[in-house]
């Protein structure tokens, strides 16, 4: 019954002249209303355009058969479920239902559901034979039901790397003139159409993913993922969030990055900066501070900008997937830019040791010489960037260390002591709910902190919160600490707007106000980060 619906109704979508990317989708889409499926872990659609291979067989097992073996050699750790022997670990050893005119395959069990709609080259027609539009799309389907944390990975290399490679050896091929196998490759070189969406996953990764639109993984290495959709942006995840985003543009081979991230970048730096009225070295903690680092160059003061706990697997992806010039002001600058490959805990306290030896002789430490040392140790603005929670909503631990007590000592340590401008920002989270509430663990351990700064005399004083709502999807909480009530917090809290904007016209390297180098911020900007919201007045009232 159901393959003569489809036959019915795809007879009547071309006499209509349906484009076939619909036909497709109403296929699709009536198979899976005919046959609802259970609640799965995790979930991909891929269409193949044109593969050569699915009209070289009278039906879709063999392809059936493939992916299951090799989801089962994934979901199970290389594991011996479903295979049936050393010598062929992705062959699978189960039976896979098709319907008589081959259009349509399944195979099930208690992890996965695969599915291959297509048009089939059964029913007593020759190769090559029948609708020639019937021969270039087919739909691949899949749902896993156990493994949720391994789930959305297994099926992104299923497609992108496995079936890419997928050869046609089911069948004996005559040997070509070296004497090899000759194979018959999937015609994956366009744009595949997939979709990859997790139940269990609540993060920016599985946002964007879940739509059935196209979009391609360009590379993943460990918790590190960079996406592109059919517009050409480009995102970079990592742990599941976004970490940045930007429109690659093919004839320059360069990256724009989105209003999003450049709105977070210039409202993490210039509120501390143009406060600040010597800015020299700058320390940047954070696993992505590229564009804030671009911002921080702009003053002319600025001499030096160290980064430290960066993520060393994402560096070298954005410079191949984001375009040559995405980062070429932080590479290329004339000034001094370090990007220090070592734990963020094990630099800070590398450093504090190196400053408490200098400090112990109290006479020596004020002198010319030894000043002239701690200043090449200690910077005049710290910038922390403390990542938002992954999918579980939780804080990894490599952020999670950067809140403790002994990192925080080390950071306090390591702002300069004889500056009366020394500033420390952080980026983290978002504001609290309206009753001024922690909505989640990095908020609760945001909050812990705080009292902990409150609590132990490290002269921040004062703290100044607030949020910049344009930023999202990214953190936009900046919570900034000023040290003995100085200069630089007046600065901040001066009422003229205009005064603010002459500022950092002469701050930056253009001193033209009417073409200041940054894209949103200027005086008007600043003065909605002088008062917190009301709900981090009602969170300084619990």
């Amino acid at each position: 019954v159901l393959s003569s619906l489809v036959e019915s109704s795809l007879r009547k979508l071309y006499k209509a002249r349906v484009p076939s990317a619909m036909l497709l989708s109403t296929t699709f889409l009536f198979f899976i209303a005919t046959f609802p499926s259970v609640t799965s872990a995790a979930h991909l659609t891929y269409i193949l355009t044109s593969p050569p291979l699915l009209v070289e067989r009278d039906n879709f097992s063999h392809l059936v058969a493939h992916a299951a073996g090799i989801l089962s050699f994934r979901l199970n750790d290389r594991g011996n479920i479903g295979y049936k022997g050393s010598e062929d670990p992705y062959a699978y050893d189960g039976s896979v239902v098709c319907l008589d005119d081959g259009s349509i395959c399944s195979l099930a069990n208690d992890e996965y559901k695969i599915t291959i709609i297509g048009s089939g080259d059964g029913g007593g027609r020759g190769r090559g034979s029948g609708s020639k539009e019937r021969e270039h799309y087919a739909t691949l389907d899949i749902s896993t039901f156990i493994k949720e944390d391994i789930a959305r990975s297994a099926l992104c290399d299923l497609i992108t790397l496995d079936l890419h490679k997928y050869l046609n050896s089911d069948e004996e091929e005559e040997d070509t003139h070296d004497g090899e196998q000759e194979y018959i490759l999937l015609d994956v070189d366009q744009l595949p159409i997939f979709s990859v969406a997790s139940a269990a996953a609540k993060d920016d990764l599985s946002d964007f993913l879940s739509p059935l639109s196209p979009k391609i993984l360009l590379e993943k290495i460990g918790p590190d993922e960079v996406w592109a959709d059919d517009q050409d942006i480009r995102r970079a995840y990592h742990y599941g969030r976004v970490a940045l985003s930007c429109s690659f543009q093919r004839d320059t081979q360069s990256c724009i990055p989105s209003d999003a991230d450049v709105i977070q970048a210039e409202a993490f730096v210039h509120p501390a900066l143009n406060s600040h009225s010597n800015p020299q070295r700058i320390l940047f903690l954070s696993p992505n501070p590229y564009l804030a680092v671009r911002e921080a160059l702009k003053y002319t003061s600025v001499k030096e900008v160290v980064c430290v706990g960066y993520d060393i697997p994402l560096f070298p992806q954005l410079e191949q997937f984001m375009g040559d010039s995405y980062m070429n002001d932080v590479l290329n600058s004339k000034k001094k830019v370090s990007f220090v490959h070592t734990l963020a805990e094990d630099y800070m306290t590398e450093k504090k040791k190196r400053l408490e030896k200098l400090y112990e002789d109290e006479v020596k430490a004020k002198s010319e010489a030894y000043q002239t040392i701690i200043s090449m140790l200690t910077f005049d603005a710290i910038f922390i960037h403390v990542p938002h929670t992954n999918h579980n909503g939780r804080i990894e631990n490599r952020y999670k260390k950067w809140l403790t007590y002994d990192f925080q000592v080390n950071v306090r340590f390591l702002l300069n002591e004889w500056s009366d401008d020394g500033i420390v920002v952080m980026n983290m989270g978002k504001e609290p709910g309206l009753d001024g509430g922690d909505k989640n663990e990095l908020e609760t351990e945001r909050s812990e902190m705080l009292r902990m700064m409150y609590n132990k005399g490290w002269n921040y004083l004062p703290i100044m919160i607030y949020d910049e709502p344009r930023a999202a999807p990214y953190d936009t909480s900046f919570i900034t600490f000023f040290h003995s009530m100085p200069d630089s917090h007046r600065r901040f809290i001066r009422q003229n707007a205009g005064a603010i904007t002459l500022d950092l016209a002469s701050n930056l390297e253009s001193s033209d106000v009417s073409k200041l180098p940054t894209r949103f911020y200027d005086g008007t900007t600043h003065k909605t980060y002088q008062r917190s919201s009301r709900a981090w007045e009602e969170w300084s009232c619990r």
